[in-house]
């Protein structure tokens, strides 16, 4: 399967660079060959959530044209493939035409974690990438500037790139909005529904992807639900399988 796939999202603090390195974690689990691209030039992560800290070979050097777009694929001990940007603040402005051609190059399914909020950055991943995931958390200002997003990506023609909405660490509290109501706000269907799991901050911790840390947990048998929704599977963990993520058994 060879396509893009921008993460995005108009609030930081969301949670879309674990889901990032989540799903790409899943679909390679799932025999796709992935690359996760760290899209954030400024405030870059995610590598960090994979236990990974490259001094070079990094997505500011292919966009500067220093190296090959294959030289700047680091792999994780998973089997990972992540491009990562430099921990530095290395801006550089990113033209959507050049991030498409260095898509094709890859010939795999691409994940960009774009980064939050309303910068150029954010807008040229938008207009490079084939299809878009947004992603926001129950709450009002969280999905405000997830509509932000949507009536950007509208306004140059590419709203029907939009896949859907993931919703993140839903605790399901009388004070969060309900799935029915965001997806009334947005205009957009909710793809997956993520609920808030204590295992997704211990495996940030231990920088190791939550379905590698505990791919039973409430919170990775959703990403895998996705993951598998993506590409035409279908996942269905077992009984066994649930109570093994409810005790933590490996």
């Amino acid at each position: 399967m060879k396509t893009s796939i921008a993460i995005v999202s108009g609030k930081g603090g969301v949670g879309k660079t674990t889901l990032a390195v989540n799903l790409a974690a899943a679909l390679h689990q799932f025999g796709i060959k992935t690359v996760a691209i760290d899209g954030d030039s400024t405030a870059s992560n995610l590598a960090l959530h994979l236990n990974m800290e490259p001094t070079e070979n990094t997505l500011q050097n292919v966009l500067k044209g220093e190296i090959d777009i294959l030289d700047a694929i680091h792999v994780h001990p998973s089997g990972i493939m992540v491009i990562p940007s430099s921990f530095g603040l290395r801006n550089i402005e990113f033209d959507a035409r050049l991030l498409r051609g260095l898509y094709r190059k890859l010939n795999s399914l691409v994940i960009v974690d774009a980064p939050p909020g309303f910068v150029n950055d954010v807008f040229s991943i938008i207009e490079s990438v084939e299809k878009i995931i947004i992603v926001t958390t129950p709450e009002i200002p969280a999905i405000a500037d997830a509509l932000k997003i949507i009536k950007y990506t509208s306004d140059i023609g590419k709203e029907e790139n939009i896949i859907g909405v993931v919703v993140n660490m839903v605790r399901n509290k009388k004070y969060e909005v309900n799935i029915p109501e965001i997806e009334i706000s947005l205009e957009i269907p909710v793809i997956a529904r993520i609920p808030y799991d204590n295992e997704v901050k211990k495996s940030i911790f231990y920088r190791t992807p939550l379905i590698i840390y505990n791919p039973y947990s409430k919170a990775a048998v959703e990403i895998k639900q996705l993951a598998a929704w993506l590409i035409g599977k279908e996942y269905k963990p077992s009984f066994y399988e649930r109570v093994r993520g409810l005790f933590r058994l490996r």
